[in-house]
């Protein structure tokens, strides 16, 4: 069965993402600074639009949709890219491992190499637990995911459920028409969660960006080193 996942709102992307990696509705209502509630109406409204039975059938719909695309595409980073990092294609591997337990082929759930701190494969299964000690992800951003924002300076921000690693950051471009026009290094928060950019919003202009997105995978949590969750912004500027 085909499954609409265009019709989901950002707002709800994000708490199916959250929910994938291992988050319970608690859990990520205090990441997202929401109640519970909140949360809850979201799960229901993705369920709702997906045509499925659980959320977490919905984070799974979501996470194969987002695997997918796109499959061929030219990012650039920008920053300092660590050129001595590996990035390991498992796709055998994940096929070997899968004929080897039975899993079935479903949920989406990120592991970290254990000989390569910047490989990440992707598993597919439908019973496997998230792994302990998660990546970090992404729990707000300035301009909001979606959002309008007004002609003028203003400052990309983007802000992690956890302590980052100094000067390592990853924000990749897609389409240099779509990337920020922005400038100068980014500046990190006192706290360390947050990275903040000086950019210019250009009439009628929009943007497209991640924070992390293969091979660039340079925002890392400061106490493990192991990357974020990708995360995807879009936004516009007002006509």
């Amino acid at each position: 069965m085909a499954h609409d996942v265009s019709a989901l709102l950002e707002r709800e992307k994000d708490v199916l993402r959250l929910l994938l990696v291992g988050h319970d509705a608690k859990s990520i209502a205090r990441h997202l600074d929401l109640s519970t509630h909140v949360v809850n109406e979201r799960l229901r409204d993705a369920r709702r639009k997906l045509g499925v039975g659980s959320s977490r059938e919905a984070a799974r719909v979501l996470a194969l949709a987002e695997a997918d695309s796109p499959k061929n595409f030219g990012d650039k980073e920008f920053g300092y890219p660590k050129p001595s990092e590996a990035v390991t294609d498992v796709k055998a591997q994940v096929g070997h491992t899968l004929a080897q337990t039975g899993i079935n082929k479903g949920i989406l759930v990120m592991i970290v190499s254990a000989t390569l701190l910047a490989s990440a494969a992707f598993l597919f299964s439908m019973n496997s637990p998230a792994p302990a000690g998660s990546a970090a992800t992404v729990v707000s951003t300035y301009p909001v995911n979606g959002s309008q924002i007004k002609p003028g300076p203003y400052k990309l921000t983007v802000r992690f459920d956890r302590p980052m690693a100094p000067d390592s950051f990853s924000f990749v471009q897609v389409d240099r028409a779509t990337y920020p026009e922005c400038s100068g290094k980014p500046e990190q928060s006192t706290d360390g969660k947050s990275y903040t950019l000086n950019c210019i919003a250009r009439t009628g202009k929009r943007h497209e960006l991640w924070f992390n997105r293969k091979p660039y995978m340079n925002f890392r949590s400061k106490a493990d080193a192991q990357p974020a969750t990708p995360y995807r912004l879009r936004f516009s500027v007002k006509p």
